[in-house]
């Protein structure tokens, strides 16, 4: 009985899994991107820069679009200025 509880507990728990991850439609790639700048749209332009250069650099030079919701972060004490700092996934199709 205990057995068929931890099968039936790892199958809902890969079946979760796979359904809260984002899928890339075919021909598409799906990459994480990362930057900084001293505001939220100049960090998010630079995270999607990364994106699409992390994704030119396997061969998708078509455009791309982010997927889910882009993460920023405030860093008030950062010396040179880059007080924002943002992480995102992108989808980039095959051109």
């Amino acid at each position: 009985m205990v057995r068929i509880r931890r099968a039936a507990v790892a199958s809902a728990l890969v079946v979760a899994f796979l359904a809260s991850t984002a899928a890339a439609p075919a021909g598409s790639v799906l990459v994480d991107g990362g930057g900084f700048g001293p505001t939220r749209p100049t960090a998010l332009d630079a995270a999607l820069d990364d994106a699409r250069a992390t994704a030119q650099s396997i061969g998708y030079y078509g455009p791309c679009v982010i997927v889910g919701d882009p993460q920023v972060f405030f860093d008030p004490a950062d010396p040179y200025g880059r007080f924002y700092r943002a992480q995102l996934q992108a989808s980039c199709e095959d051109a």
